[in-house]
This record gives C-alpha cells, structure tokens and sequence, in this order.
C-alpha cells in the first residue's frame, strides 16, 4: 500500500460521521452480494477517494485498496470503543 494512500483515507474518514463510518464498516466487513459495490459508490463521492480508485491498477489493486479502507475503519472504531 502506498503510504499516500493511507493518507488519503485517513484524511477521508475524518470526515465522515460515526453513521456513515458504521455505514462503510458493515459494507466492507460483510461483503455481502452488492455491498462493496455500495461501499465503493459512497467512497467515491469523495474526489480524493475516487482519484485513488481511478488509480488503481487493477481489480486486486482496487480490492486491496477496499481492504485498507476497511483496516483503518476498524481501527479507528476499536480505538473509539476503548
């Protein structure tokens, strides 16, 4: 992962609120027959987040961009639970 895409997301979820954070985290854990593609679509009403999509260099890449995304929400909720 590259570290500016880190810093893209991290900047992207301090804009979100603990509803549409809880709101990505179910679609991104679940993955349930259309929830990533729920996911993607919210994320990329974010310039930020849709030019890192749009960067991806393929399917995996895209996926494992989703994976981030979905790491950083968890973490930032088990710190926020603490």
């Amino acid at each position: 992962m590259k570290k500016d895409h880190k810093a893209v997301i991290t900047e992207y979820l301090r804009t979100l609120t603990d509803e549409e954070m809880s709101f990505l985290a179910t679609r991104l854990n679940e993955k349930l027959g259309g929830d990533v593609a729920e996911a993607l679509d919210f994320m990329s009403r974010s310039p930020s987040m849709d030019s890192m999509f749009r960067s991806a260099q393929g399917s995996i890449e895209l996926f494992d961009l989703c994976d981030k995304v979905r790491d950083l929400i968890n973490n930032r909720r088990g710190r926020s639970a603490a």
